[in-house]
């Protein structure tokens, strides 16, 4: 006989704060998406946030992109899970700061505007 339980939590307690990249870390490990609304997800997907916090669709979507192309380095039992993903390095277009390498973000952008079919986005 099979039984099913009910948890304790409210949905309430498992909303994510939107603007974020998500990426899977079981089943199609290393796929990425933007979500920019509040949401839910299963403990299958790894909310990612930027540190600065302020990131538009452009930019999310270029480093989605990002990730994506690395996600064959998470197959056959290397799940990118957290422990692994603070220690990844993501690759992206940067400048030099004040004698400092700083992410790009305006390429990146451009670059995600300057694509064809970009007012789909």
């Amino acid at each position: 006989m099979l039984e099913v339980k009910s948890f304790p939590h409210l949905i309430e307690e498992k909303i994510f704060p939107g603007n974020s990249l998500c990426v899977t870390n079981n089943g199609s490990v290393g796929c990425a998406f933007y979500q920019p609304i509040p949401f839910t997800c299963s403990h299958d997907v790894n909310p990612l946030y930027f540190l600065d916090g302020d990131i538009n669709v452009f930019n999310a979507l270029f480093v989605a992109t990002v990730i994506e192309m690395d996600k064959y380095r998470w197959a056959y039992g290397r799940k990118w899970r957290p422990e692994r993903m603070v220690k990844s390095t993501i690759r992206l277009p940067a400048k030099l700061v004040a004698g400092e390498y700083i992410p790009d973000w305006d390429a990146m952008e451009k670059y995600i505007k300057d694509l064809p079919y970009n007012k789909t986005i």
